[in-house]
């Protein structure tokens, strides 16, 4: 059996097998900047997962028997990698409502509860006299 070749000689995020997997993100990149940059979405998250395995497997390799010359077959064992991404974008598009309750009123405590009173008046009313007196 012949040495086997080297296929790559060291696995990085930078070698052939994350190929696939940086050119999903660059794409996920620039939609996300495109739709924020659009005014599209207000802000954007990337995220990446990178799953990797290591899986024993076997093929069988034809062989000839030296001493017959008859075709064999011989079982190889071996380990490969499996590498596996998922990109996820998620935008964001912020909803807000808004009420305000300012009220010229006072609040104060009242026997262990906040309560509104009405502020006192700069001038006399007729509501403030007492005609059944």
């Amino acid at each position: 059996m012949s040495k086997p070749k080297i296929a790559i000689p060291e696995i990085s995020f930078d070698s052939l097998p994350f190929k696939d997997s940086r050119t999903l993100m660059d794409q996920a990149l620039r939609d996300v900047l495109n739709k924020v940059y659009n005014g599209e979405f207000e802000a954007g998250d990337i995220t990446m997962k990178i799953s990797l395995a290591i899986i024993d497997d076997y093929i069988n390799l034809p062989g000839e028997d030296p001493l017959s010359g008859e075709t064999t077959e011989s079982t190889y064992e071996f380990r490969r990698p499996s590498f596996q991404t998922l990109v996820t974008t998620t935008l964001k598009k912020v909803a807000k409502g808004k009420t305000i309750y300012n009220p010229p009123l006072e609040i104060k405590e009242n026997d262990g509860e906040l309560t509104l009173y009405e502020l006192p008046k700069a001038q006399m009313d007729i509501d403030d006299f007492d005609f059944d007196a």
